[in-house]
């Protein structure tokens, strides 16, 4: 299993920080306290670089947005998804035994899981950015410059990246991507995450690799910040475009 989606259905509406991501991370990393506690800790390295190896969606589904708060109603859909199964195997038993997730001071029921893992993928791919992409570099002053995708340092910074978490991962999978942005399709994005604010970018674009390296993209994300909710895509058909 690579892919977990969950299904909640919360009596009545839930109210929650506009910036939430920091809670569902944290109800995962409850669980993998108890079945894989190096994770938080050590995660897999590379480079003096650490990468956790998975990435997650926002809560999907009926929304308002409200100042710093956002309340659902309604079911909602959470996605996990993680290239090492030993990941997503203990998250998916611990729910399906307790048929709750606790996000800060809310407990919510969880009525359904599904196992959401792709089994099939081309070598070019019409991808849409489910959470925002993030491309950032940490300059000599250590101030965090965030890039465009129509700026000449975004790809390079995005194969870096992506080589990186191979190495952590210790695939020698063909490190060779290629992005080309979709016209008109991108919105940048500002998102905050504990105290630091995050730059990214959704919108749509043609993606280029070897099937098993694009497999492995789908399962930890793009750019930076996955464990944080950024950089999870999911795939179109090239007609779209």
């Amino acid at each position: 299993m690579n892919a977990l989606e969950l299904v909640l259905s919360p009596s009545g509406s839930v109210t929650l920080p506009m910036a939430y991501q920091q809670l569902i991370q944290g109800a995962l990393y409850r669980v993998w306290g108890e079945t894989v506690p190096e994770l938080h800790d050590e995660g897999y390295s590379a480079g003096g670089r650490v990468f956790r190896m998975f990435t997650f969606s926002g809560l999907e589904g009926h929304y308002i947005p409200s100042g710093s708060a956002i309340t659902f109603t309604g079911p909602l859909r959470l996605e996990v998804r993680s290239p090492v199964p030993a990941l997503l195997e203990p998250l998916a038993n611990a729910f399906e035994r307790e048929r709750r997730i606790r996000l800060g001071d809310r407990t919510l029921p969880i009525t359904s899981l599904y196992c959401r893992d792709c089994l099939l993928f081309p070598d070019r791919a019409l991808i849409t950015m489910r959470t925002p992409l993030s491309v950032h570099r940490t300059e000599a002053d250590g101030i965090r410059r965030y890039f465009a995708p129509d700026e000449p340092e975004f790809m390079p910074l995005i194969a870096e990246n992506l080589a990186s978490k191979l190495e952590a991962a210790g695939l020698a999978l063909d490190p060779f991507l290629s992005m080309t942005p979709v016209h008109g399709s991108l919105k940048k994005r500002v998102a905050r995450y504990r105290d630091t604010y995050f730059t990214g970018w959704t919108g749509r674009f043609l993606l280029d690799a070897n099937p098993e390296t694009m497999s492995f993209l789908y399962y930890t994300g793009l750019g930076a910040g996955n464990s944080r909710g950024f950089g999870m895509f999911d795939l179109l058909p090239i007609a779209v475009v």
